[in-house]
């Protein structure tokens, strides 16, 4: 009866798997588990980086996009504007308007970021938001891809439009494309 037991042991579970079958079975669950505890410590390490790469904020920063009419600051309109602001505390908050530019917006345009008139017609506009805008973004430092180029420049004329004198001076700007170059720069040597 014991040898019996041992025996079945031995053998495959099901009697018409072979033994190689079996040892195909058992090479293909240890490569899953290194693959499994690889990635555990993929995930620990990522962990780890980003309690490192925690911001250490005095004031709130934004992040923040624009969608306009065309790419002229001095004539073009804002159509859209996303916030994600990040408070010194961790705390976040995130807000997209819809703006109406009270002009068409250009078929080219409208080919990269997909906001048609039809999409804004019934929105408000920039001046009509200009206070609440400002009231949001307050005191905040701001940071954007492409930002210091366009964005911002774009932003300041839509307030200044606005009747609002939106300050500068007294907050940093961060733009990641420059951020980008300075870490993937593009060189010919």
């Amino acid at each position: 009866f014991v040898r019996q037991i041992a025996v079945d042991n031995l053998m495959p579970s099901n009697p018409t798997e072979t033994l190689k079958e079996s040892v195909q079975k058992d090479e293909q669950k240890q490569a899953l588990q290194k693959q499994i505890s690889k990635l555990k410590s993929k995930i620990r390490k990522e962990k780890q980086l980003n309690k490192q790469m925690e911001l250490n904020l005095n004031k709130p920063l934004i992040f923040f996009d624009i969608e306009s009419t065309g790419i002229n600051v001095g004539q073009d309109k804002i159509i859209e504007i996303c916030f994600y602001k990040v408070f010194p505390d961790g705390n976040k908050e995130v807000k997209t308007y819809l703006i109406n530019p009270e002009r068409h917006i250009p078929e080219e345009s409208t080919k990269i970021h997909g906001i048609t008139d039809e999409d804004v017609k019934d929105k408000p506009t920039f001046k009509q938001l200009a206070g609440e805008l400002n009231a949001l973004i307050g005191n905040s430092d701001l940071a954007g891809y492409n930002s210091n180029k366009f964005d911002v420049p774009l932003l300041v004329e839509e307030f200044l439009k606005a009747g609002i004198d939106f300050e500068i001076s007294n907050r940093k700007f961060v733009d990641v494309m420059n951020i980008f170059h300075k870490m993937e720069s593009r060189t010919l040597k």
